[in-house]
Order: structure tokens, then sequence, then C-alpha cells
């Protein structure tokens, strides 16, 4: 077993079970034999997986909204770089809208 590995199910333990092997051992009806310690390994690491997984599909659909609210105000204001734009020039704020 890695360090690397050991590490990642002490890091799950930490924010999902207040880093409690003993607590989460028994939550799954395993003991610390050596047998019950390698199931409880196993469930970590897939619960892991499943973690990783889930956070990855929640980035991808962060990404894929926000390129998706990107896309629908370039559609109402057009793709010619008729976007409102806002400067700052030597500390005065000016606004132009609609200028291609």
């Amino acid at each position: 077993m890695s360090s690397r590995q050991e590490s990642r199910r002490e890091e799950f333990l930490k924010e999902h079970w207040d880093g409690d092997r003993n607590h989460f051992q028994l939550s799954y009806g395993l003991r610390f034999g050596d047998d019950d310690m390698e199931e409880g390994n196993a469930i970590l690491d897939g619960l892991i997986k499943v973690d990783h997984d889930s956070r990855s599909e929640q980035a991808r659909s962060a990404t894929a909204s926000s390129t998706a609210s990107g896309q629908q105000q370039q559609q109402q204001h057009g793709a010619g770089g008729a976007w409102p734009l806002m400067m700052k020039y030597s500390g005065i704020r000016i606004r132009t809208a609609g200028l291609t």
C-alpha cells in the first residue's frame, strides 16, 4: 500500500468521518482484523473514487454552465463586439454601450 493512498484515506476520513476510523469500520460492520481492515480499505477506496468523480462532474457542469451563459450573453448582445464596455482611465469610468 502506498503512503499516498493511505494519505487519501486519512483525508477522506477526516472530511467525512471526523477522522474516526473506528466509527467508519463499525458503521460497515467491520472490526480491526486484517481481513476487515482490508475490506474497509476497499470500501474507502471506492468512496474516494465516487467522491472524486462527483467533484469532477460538478466542475464540468459548472464550466459548461458558465460557457452556456457566456454564449447566451453573446447572442443577446451580438457576436461582433457589441457588448457594453466598461473602461477605467485615470480614475474616470467611461461606459460605452453597443459600440462595434
